[in-house]
């Protein structure tokens, strides 16, 4: 293996861990809509994920290691990707908001500034819908 297929693994595992943490998002609230499975397909198609390595995050989950990206624009992306995640079904509820700010924690943004990003994120996200 040399070294790009490491950087390419690396990256393979932070984008399937991003799909495994939205798919952790939607279960949270109890119930699980084809919309929500809608978007988080998209999502892994936009990230280059293969219809099996969907599957594999959907399937384990826990067997995905949790990593964040260290670039803040793909920060920022992942956290509108929840978002969007989140407000699909129009109610936006407790747990759902909790996990999303813990995983903003997790990913190094202040504490003074994810409720605020979070919601700068809703409200153009509705602006959008």
């Amino acid at each position: 293996m040399n070294i790009y297929d490491l950087l390419s693994s690396d990256e393979k595992n932070a984008k399937m861990s991003h799909i495994a943490g939205l798919y952790a998002l939607a279960c949270v609230d109890g119930k699980i809509d084809d919309v929500e499975l809608e978007i988080i397909s998209k999502i892994a198609n936009r990230e280059g994920l293969s219809e099996d390595e969907l599957r594999e995050c959907i399937s384990n989950p826990e067997k995905i290691n949790i990593e964040f990206p260290d670039d803040d624009n793909i920060k920022v992306q992942y956290l509108r990707d929840m978002v969007t995640l989140m407000i699909c079904d129009l109610d936006v509820d407790e747990k759902e908001m909790k996990l999303c700010k813990t995983i903003a924690k997790a990913m190094e943004f202040k504490d003074e500034i994810i409720d605020a990003l979070l919601m700068d994120i809703i409200n153009d996200i509705k602006k959008k819908m």
